[in-house]
Order: structure tokens, then C-alpha cells, then sequence
């Protein structure tokens, strides 16, 4: 436990922003997983609008610092890959 007080409250707010930080990547683990729920049923109008809800929370958590930018990036080409392998035509 830290002695000198600007510590003592950096380690209250290290642990308020833990805690959001928390709930904000659960709710991202969340959001991944209804897109594979969608992905799996293989419906493309279902699948367009699960790729605009799991960019907007992967840029809502990464602007809010719970994940890096890159990190999302990242998550979000590797999902539209998967989306537009299963949606190419000759499929």
C-alpha cells in the first residue's frame, strides 16, 4: 500500500479505469461473439449489418483507450476477411 498521497489516489483511479476497462472489453467479447453467432447462420443482408455494429464497437472501445487503435484495426480486417470469404461470388 503506497504512503505518499498523490499515490495513494492514482491507485483509486488506476482501479476505477481497471474496472471500465473491464466491462468495456467484456461487452467488446460480447459483440464478437453475436458476430460468429451471425457469421455461422450465413445470412449476407444479417452479416452487412453485424460488420457496421462490431466496427462500431471495436472503434468505441479502442477511442476510449480499453484497446489499442491498431488492435482494432486489426480485428476488424481479419472479421471482414472472414465475411467476404464466405460472401464471394462462386461461393
Amino acid at each position: 500500500m503506497p504512503n505518499i498521497k498523490s499515490q495513494i489516489s492514482r491507485l483509486k483511479t488506476n482501479l476505477r479505469d481497471q474496472e471500465k476497462n473491464t466491462v468495456r472489453k467484456s461487452k467488446l467479447k460480447t459483440a464478437v461473439k453475436k458476430f460468429n453467432a451471425v457469421v455461422d447462420a450465413k445470412d449476407p443482408e444479417k452479416m452487412k449489418e453485424a460488420v457496421k455494429e462490431i466496427s462500431r464497437a471495436l472503434d468505441s472501445t479502442a477511442r476510449k483507450g480499453a484497446i489499442h487503435k491498431n488492435k482494432a484495426s486489426r480485428s476488424k480486417s481479419r472479421l471482414q476477411k472472414k465475411i467476404n470469404k464466405l460472401t464471394a461470388p462462386g461461393k
